[in-house]
């Protein structure tokens, strides 16, 4: 009836503290790396950039923070889980991808697209210094999608020497690029150095965990290329209306974007979709989960 009873013991010491010691340097690169920007900028500019930028950062990585993360915080036990079963992981890797990118890729672009009208709504005048910053960060935070779900398969596995060389790495190359560029481009100089140093590091990132765990690039496109091409059909859209990228700051003009930008990428994607044969995937998972809440 109790085949395992918990226990003191020692036995696994060597073990956490490994991990224990792993994830921490990995830390003190992530540290580097996400407070070089606003370190640069007061030390080269002024504090007056630092708030520009802090706040088109903050925004852009909503998509990050309230949608990737929380899916990453479930999916986590659910790749620990599968290690200790000795699982092949690679099918629900591919699945969470799916999913998460079917909602943070239109939302990565759209936040990009109506940078100034939504800055210009949420934080008034005066702030439009800011909005280079969103329409760049917006874009590049959209691959970390792929490369968050990657970094925490790859931790419930363990592998965090390589993490830690690939942590390090990036900050390495921001730092390297924010000295760089944002004396003889400022603001939008920072922003063009993140947006490089993200997307290399979410590249890296995803690599590894594609190699270590047998999955192919082309069944990675066969998940993804569906939102991807809805993305980019999206910002055709609203961009070719005079809707995106503009600095037009009118809240209809927003209204206008949201709603079109929304039409698009919705009629794009259940289109390719259904051309692709309706295959079992996010589309589906979507779907099932509005039937749930309908039921």
């Amino acid at each position: 009836m109790h085949p395992y009873r918990p226990r003191l013991s020692l036995k696994a010491w060597r073990g956490l503290a490994g991990y224990s010691a792993w994830t921490w340097v990995l830390s003190l690169a992530v540290l580097v790396r996400d407070r070089s920007d606003s370190l640069l900028l007061g030390r080269l500019m002024n504090t007056a950039a630092v708030e520009f930028y802090s706040v088109g950062a903050e925004v852009a990585a909503l998509p990050t923070t309230e949608l990737i993360e929380p899916l990453g915080r479930a999916a986590f036990a659910g790749f620990a889980a599968g290690r200790r079963q000795e699982a092949d992981v690679g099918e629900t890797f591919l699945r969470l991808i799916g999913s998460a990118a079917l909602l943070t890729l239109p939302a990565g672009v759209g936040l990009s697209l109506v940078a100034a009208p939504l800055v210009g709504l949420a934080f008034g005048p005066g702030w439009e210094q800011a909005v280079p910053v969103l329409r760049i960060l917006a874009l590049s935070f959209t691959v970390m999608v792929f490369g968050h779900l990657s970094l925490l398969l790859l931790s419930a596995h363990a592998l965090m020497g390589r993490l830690v060389g690939i942590g390090a790495a990036g900050a390495v190359v921001r730092v390297g690029l924010l000295g760089l560029l944002i004396p003889g481009f400022a603001l939008t100089g920072a922003a063009v150095a993140v947006a490089v140093a993200v997307v290399l590091e979410q590249a890296l990132t995803i690599a590894l965990a594609l190699r270590r765990f047998g999955v192919g690039v082309g069944a990675l496109a066969g998940r993804v290329w569906r939102p991807v091409v809805s993305a980019a059909a999206m910002a055709v859209v609203v961009a070719g209306s005079g809707l995106g990228w503009s600095d037009e700051t009118g809240v209809v003009g927003l209204v206008e974007a949201v709603a079109g930008g929304a039409a698009g990428y919705v009629g794009v994607l259940v289109g390719s979709w259904v051309l692709a044969g309706r295959p079992v995937g996010a589309e589906t998972d979507v779907l099932r989960l509005l039937g749930r809440f309908g039921r």
